[in-house]
């Protein structure tokens, strides 16, 4: 408006002098400003539109109800929020609804505490791909970041305007996040804030390791490293059993914090903190799995690495190792597109689990299904995924791999223990007769050219050798071909597949329909097959090769085929 003012002056002296040049100069100025002033208001405007900003009270305002009452309606919103987040793991989508929600709640009622506080806690878990992998969430969408810690302050400023007592999850969540926002846009300010906030936080309770290590990670940003080990250790010594998905996500915001050191800290330190981080690493993997006696000819040679959308495996030789004497562990990460870092997988790292570990004279097999470690039941994404191996707390080795399936995605069946990995677009349909008399489920592509068939059968005498698993795949595969079900090959057609101790895998064809199939026995007198099945298959009876699209999806969803406990 005072452009416009300036410019309306301006114009008016310029009538008054006649057409002479410094009219026409006068014109042209109040022309710019008129200019200016319209660009600066567009700009103002557009950038009042906050594409993080929730609901206006008019949006979540019930008609029905009166305007006097909005902190009931608050209320209501609230608690269907509380509702949605006790149950989201079940349905993503409920996670989505708690956000809006929680959006209405303090749209309608900006001052409830609560309301900030889950929102940004609902908003945090929208945005972060950890959930599903089985740790605490550290590290969530950058876009969000600014809208966490707003709402995070505005529940802190609230409880202490009524005096209420200071969550110290709630303080340490926003010196966290603020942390986070401050290696992010960069910002040295952001990191001031983020150690008091994490200070006080410890500060009301001084015993949890959670507090502990976000003051270490906040601490580790503020160039205070000597203060960041000294609260490591306290933390590492406070965590528990079982609590080493609290240990890997420490070494996830271990990686932030030197992935974006140089942006805002300087070179110096970032060196410094280099040359410190693997010491740091190690120790933390020893809190996790405390390590044996380590021997100087103990070692592990040529690591290889496999990945599946189930899960992952990795094989290695061993020199003078032995898992009855030694502790051996693994770290397992996948790459974060959005922050750039490895972030640990903690429901699939940890030491070998001996019914897993498949061994010979000098080498060692393990696959850890990621489908079977979480309660969720979740696939890997396509991407990059790395290994760190920790023999008796030293790191003996490390590698890469890479999965690239397309998106697949998880199918349970509680009533059979079964869940599969198998491509997005396939469904699960009960099956009609007489497959139906037995405990079976399918998950059919389009069509229902291609699918796959799960298997559970009563076993009272736990019959376990390899003659007994071939009949159970026969018995199942003669669903598909007819009682003519022809022997198969003593392996599957797939190109790679894990060796998991105790499972047997086959083929089998008939005209144009291949068959793949796996069955194993578990000591709980069940016996369980899997069937990936093909009705498209060509006709020329040299099997189709095992690279082409199709016959990678299937071999990876009867790869997955596993128990669900």
């Amino acid at each position: 408006m005072t452009l416009f003012a300036i410019a309306l002056y301006l114009f008016g002296q310029s009538l008054s002098m006649g057409r002479t040049r410094a009219a026409f100069i006068l014109v042209f100025f109040s022309c710019g400003l008129v200019l200016l002033g319209i660009i600066s208001s567009t700009v103002v405007a557009c950038e009042s539109v906050n594409p993080e900003s929730g609901p206006t009270p008019q949006q979540c305002h019930d008609e029905h109800t009166s305007g006097n009452d909005l902190a009931t309606e608050a209320a209501r919103h609230y608690s269907r929020g509380r509702a949605l987040m006790e149950t989201y793991q079940e349905d993503g989508n409920k996670l989505r609804d708690a956000v809006r929600e929680f959006n209405c709640a303090v749209a309608l009622r900006p001052t409830f505490a609560f309301a900030n506080y889950y929102l940004s806690l609902a908003t945090s878990f929208q945005g972060t791909p950890q959930l599903s992998e089985g740790g605490f969430v550290s590290i969530t969408s950058k876009n969000s970041l600014p809208n966490i810690a707003d709402h995070e302050q505005k529940a802190l400023a609230v409880l202490n305007q009524q005096r209420f007592a200071i969550s110290p999850a709630i303080q340490s969540n926003l010196g966290f996040d603020t942390s986070l926002l401050g290696l992010a846009r960069p910002d040295s300010k952001a990191l001031d804030h983020s150690v008091t906030a994490a200070q006080l936080a410890v500060a009301l309770s001084d015993t949890d390791p959670v507090l502990n290590f976000n003051l270490a990670a906040a601490l580790l940003a503020h160039r205070q490293l000597s203060q960041a080990l000294l609260s490591y250790k306290k933390a590492t010594n406070l965590v528990g059993c079982g609590q080493a998905d609290l240990i890997g996500d420490a070494i996830t915001d271990l990686h932030v914090v030197l992935r974006y050191c140089r942006g805002v800290i300087p070179e110096p330190y970032c060196r410094q903190l280099e040359a410190e981080a693997p010491k740091l690493k190690v120790a933390l993997a020893a809190a996790a799995w405390p390590p044996g006696v380590w021997l100087q000819d103990s070692n592990i040679s040529n690591l290889d690495l496999i990945a599946f959308p189930s899960g992952i495996g990795w094989s290695a030789q061993l020199h003078n190792v032995h898992l009855d004497r030694d502790v051996l562990a693994v770290i397992w990460y996948a790459r974060d597109g959005d922050w750039d870092v490895w972030r640990v997988l903690p429901a699939i790292s940890g030491p070998p689990d001996p019914e897993n570990v498949s061994e010979t004279a000098d080498r060692i097999y393990q696959f850890r299904s990621h489908l079977k470690a979480r309660q969720e039941h979740t696939c890997l994404a396509d991407g990059k995924y790395r290994a760190e191996v920790y023999l008796n707390g030293q790191q003996v080795g490390e590698s890469v791999t890479s999965l690239q399936a397309g998106p697949f995605a998880p199918s349970s069946f509680s009533d059979l223990n079964l869940a599969i990995c198998s491509p997005a677009d396939w469904h699960s349909v009960q099956p009609s007769p007489p497959a139906a008399l037995d405990l079976v489920r399918s998950n059919l592509a389009p069509g229902g050219q291609r699918g796959a068939m799960l298997f559970t059968y009563y076993n009272p005498q736990l019959e376990s050798d390899e003659t007994t698993e071939e009949r159970f795949m026969r018995k199942s595969a003669s669903y598909l071909l007819g009682e003519t079900t022809p022997a198969s090959p003593p392996e599957t057609a797939c190109a790679a597949y894990p060796k998991e101790p105790g499972v047997r895998y086959a083929r089998y064809r008939h005209g144009n329909t291949a068959v793949l199939a796996k069955s194993w026995i578990a000591d709980n007198g069940f016996a369980y097959v899997g069937l990936v099945f093909d009705h498209a298959v060509q006709a020329d009876p040299v099997e189709e090769p095992s690279f082409t699209a199709r016959m990678f999806e299937n071999c990876n969803a009867l790869v997955s085929i596993t128990n669900m406990y």
